[in-house]
């Protein structure tokens, strides 16, 4: 009955699954497939069985409490947790089936049974094939197959989406966010930023009155000025025309002229007058810093003055300024900063009237100033420091304004600012766009005003924001950095990409992206990634090659871990056909019996180096050389076309070197009482590795095997053996003959046979 159930089962196989008989895909037809799935003596029939099966059902949409019946799903369930190639098929049909009652049972068996191991595994590949689980599946075990699938992710790289290198660049942007966050790198980060500004052109609002060495020169050093010469300048400068006056000096001492400048000041009523603070600054208020004290003018100049202002300036870690203050307070008292009261002056406005930072952002004459949590805003210079050639802003002499020879157009309706440039005065910064040179405190001003005036604020996004960029970028990087050479140009890329997003961003909006870090995230990711690669690529190929150590050629053993790599082969164990080349050392145990053992084992290394090399000649796979029996495979572990006729020439090959050496030898010649005998056969089997760790080995077992093994006692001195699918395979250039079909141990029908004979073998035939 198992023999014709076979044939059946062969026919079927051979069918389109669209076309098949109606009565087969019955309930009972299935429930009697899989009693033989089960239960027949042939293992050749329970693989068939399970092969209609898989050929009869779809792959369900969804899951459904029962598949085929209950017993069959019950019975599946229990074939898919035992060891072995059926199991395996039987949990590939139960992912397609995706019955409940089959997972059920499974989840019975982790619980009962004492099979926790197995029933997990199994679970993972019903998820694997089935794409998910149903809901009878407890949250504890679901989290158990999502840790192991990420730990066998993690251990593995595949050339596409990868979630060990996703980890490796979340891991490399979390570390860069916490030094991030923690102000690791505070000056590279900044000086990086600075690239980011490009000089524009000013409004030409503002015009700048420098005490400068020529003034010092015609009336001495400026502290020791009288007040009255200030008082001159004040009403020379209302006459051309100037809307706001802003002084960069304070009037803090009293002398006998400070009548006649308060009243210039208060004739002017546009005069804006700077305060100075003294002591640290403190940073325990929320849109403001907080100082100890100050110095403010004498009380006839305030009141006389139209406005007061700070001048504070802060330098960054690297002596930069970059920040100016917007407010600060002085024993609960707060000011504003010196050149947003001149600009609300300039338009009019009312300079008692201070402006709160409300949600990061300070409103002054209906513009939105972005700061920070301290107030302070982000100076957009307007260009570098000034040199005795050019400058960013008008600068005319204070001597010149005194004499009268100034054009008034640079005066008129403009904000004047009056500050020290000479050279040996103090009031000189470094700034981003210094270049080396340093700028005055009162161009410092003018560039506050201008980025107020025409609204070019620079916005910095917050650290959270800054985050989420880096996990992108190191996500990003993780993604696409396949190979060292393509993943260090991609990375190149993004980052030059990025670099310039960064610059559009920052001209079309003002928003400044930070450089340092982005890049650190990029260099960091590609390195880790590529380490890691590294490290997997010698893992998987040491595993490979201590797998295939003598038994294939390095190409080919290169060929498997690229394949391997490339997730092209898989060596865990599956079914293929392939062709068996068993060879038979005749002789040897009479050898062994007459000579020394040392002689014994230099024959056997003598004649085992042969039949390796004719294989490796052909790019065939050494499956086992031990005492007087090689077998070797083709189209295993990659795949060979022409896998009958590598096996064939391999054996030719050696049937020709035999012959050549015994005809080399000497008659006497101990070598002369050994001789080969070989067979081919083709068909299919289970390759894989079969071992415990570093202990692992390549194995081939199944029918093509177990037929090689039971012709190889039936074949000749000399004579290599084909069975019938090698000789169909290689009609075209084997001269084989036919022999008398062999009855074997096991087989009911007798076994076709062929046979390419030799001399040797034609006298023993006769």
């Amino acid at each position: 009955n198992e023999t014709v159930m076979a044939r059946v089962l062969s026919l079927l196989l051979r069918e389109p699954a669209g076309v098949m008989p109606t009565a087969v895909t019955t309930r009972a037809s299935l429930e009697k497939l899989i009693d033989l799935a089960t239960s027949a003596q042939e293992w050749r029939l329970r693989r068939d069985a399970l092969n209609v099966l898989a050929h009869l059902l779809p792959q369900a949409a969804a899951w459904q409490p029962v598949g085929i019946s209950e017993s069959g799903d019950d019975r599946l369930a229990r074939l898919a947790l035992e060891d072995g190639t059926q199991a395996r098929q039987a949990v590939a049909i139960l992912g397609a089936l995706q019955s409940e009652t089959a997972v059920q049972a499974i989840l019975d068996a982790y619980y009962n049974a004492g099979s926790k191991n197995q029933s997990l595994k199994v679970l993972q590949q019903i998820w694997a094939q089935a794409g998910s689980l149903p809901r009878p599946v407890p949250p504890s075990i679901r989290a158990w197959l999502w840790k192991s699938w990420l730990q066998e992710r993690l251990l593995d790289d595949p050339e596409g989406l990868s979630i060990s290198r996703l980890v490796i660049g979340l891991v490399a942007a979390l570390v860069m966010s916490v030094m991030l966050w923690r102000g690791f790198f505070a000056i590279p980060q900044a000086q990086l930023q600075d690239v980011l500004m490009l000089p524009y052109d000013p409004s030409g609002i503002v015009t700048i009155v420098e005490v400068d060495d020529e003034t010092l020169a015609q009336y001495g050093r400026w502290d020791q000025w009288p007040r009255s010469l200030h008082a001159e300048l004040i009403n020379q400068l209302q006459a051309a025309g100037a809307k706001t006056i802003a002084f960069d000096f304070v009037f803090a001492s009293e002398t006998a002229a400070d009548t006649e400048l308060a009243e210039a000041m208060a004739n002017a009523g546009d005069v804006i007058q700077p305060l100075l603070v003294q002591g640290d600054a403190f940073h325990d208020l929320t849109g403001s810093l907080r100082y100890a004290g100050g110095v403010l003018p004498q009380p006839e100049f305030v009141a006389a003055g139209a406005g007061l202002g700070h001048t504070s300036i802060l330098h960054d870690a690297d002596g930069y300024i970059r920040w100016m203050p917007t407010l600060i307070t002085i024993d609960g008292q707060q000011y504003e900063n010196l050149a947003m009261v001149a600009l609300r002056n300039y338009l009019g406005g009312t300079t008692n009237n201070l402006s709160m930072v409300e949600n990061g952002r300070l409103s002054i004459a209906g513009r939105q100033i972005p700061v920070d949590v301290d107030g302070e805003m982000r100076i957009y210079y307007a260009g570098p420091p000034a040199e005795p050639e050019q400058s960013t802003f008008p600068m005319v002499s204070y001597e010149a304004v005194l004499a009268g020879t100034v054009p008034e157009a640079l005066l008129s309706n403009k904000i004047v600012l009056v500050g020290i440039t000479a050279t040996a005065e103090p009031d000189r910064y470094l700034t981003p766009v210094s270049d080396g040179r340093p700028m005055y405190g009162v161009e410092i001003l003018a560039n506050v005003i201008e980025s107020i005036w025409s609204e070019r604020f620079i916005r910095v996004p917050g650290t959270a924001v800054q985050m989420i960029v880096l996990l992108v970028l190191g996500l990003l990087v993780g993604l696409v950095c396949t190979r060292p050479i393509t993943g260090f140009v991609l990375a190149f890329s993004i980052a030059a990409f990025y670099f310039l997003l960064a610059g559009w961003l920052f001209d079309a909006t003002g928003l400044m992206l930070d450089l340092f870090f982005p890049f650190l995230t990029i260099a960091l990711s590609y390195s880790m990634v590529t380490a890691y690669r590294y490290a997997v690529e010698v893992r998987r190929r040491r595993q490979i090659v201590n797998l295939f150590a003598g038994s294939v050629t390095p190409a080919i053993a290169q060929a498997t871990v690229d394949a391997v790599k490339q997730g092209k082969l898989d060596l865990t164990g599956q079914e293929q056909e392939l062709s068996v080349l068993l060879c038979e050392m005749r002789g040897y145990e009479a050898y062994a019996i007459h000579h020394d053992p040392g002689d014994v084992l230099t024959m056997m290394t003598f004649f085992r180096e042969k039949m390796v090399q004719a294989v490796l000649a052909l790019e065939g796979t050494v499956i086992r050389a031990e005492q007087g029996q090689m077998m070797a495979v083709f189209n295993a572990p990659l795949p060979q076309s022409d896998h009958a006729w590598r096996a064939v020439q391999a054996a030719q090959l050696l049937q020709k070197d035999m012959a050549q050496l015994h005809d080399e030898l000497a008659e006497d010649h101990v070598y002369q009482e050994i001789r080969l005998a070989f067979v081919v056969n083709t068909g299919r089997a289970v390759v894989g590795y079969a071992g415990v760790g570093e202990r692992s080995t390549f194995t081939v077992l199944g029918e093509a095997v177990t037929l090689a093994d039971s012709l190889i006692s039936e074949a000749s001195n000399g004579q290599i053996l084909l069975g019938e699918r090698t000789y169909t395979d290689t009609a075209d250039f084997a001269t084989a003959v036919p022999l008398k079909p062999l009855r074997l141990k096991d087989r009911v029908d007798a076994v076709p046979v062929y046979a390419i004979e030799t001399a040797d073998s034609l006298e023993e035939l006769e």
